[in-house]
């Protein structure tokens, strides 16, 4: 059975709902990448609340891992990877 995370976001100007879900065993890069990010712990610790016109994110996946992140909250390389993972 393939594991799987689910990501979503929220927010933003325009207040555009995207989802999408990432199997983490397909052996892409992306799924890698999603599988380190969990393994890391990194999500863990944020902090912040939400800001005006800015993203929120949910993350989900098979292991019971849920969890919001607001955007600011984000470093470079997770936020790039949440948004080529909703863009495609």
């Amino acid at each position: 059975m393939s594991r799987h995370v689910r990501v979503s976001r929220s927010g933003g100007f325009a207040g555009i709902r995207r989802q999408r879900e990432v199997d983490l065993d397909d052996g892409s890069p992306r799924a890698e990448a999603w599988s380190d990010l969990l393994d890391s712990g990194r999500l863990l610790y944020t902090a912040s609340g939400p800001e005006a016109d800015r993203f929120v994110y949910h993350v989900v996946s098979d292991d019971g891992t849920d969890l919001t992140v607001h955007e600011q909250d984000l470093d470079d390389d997770d936020r790039t990877l949440m948004e080529e993972t909703l863009r495609d």
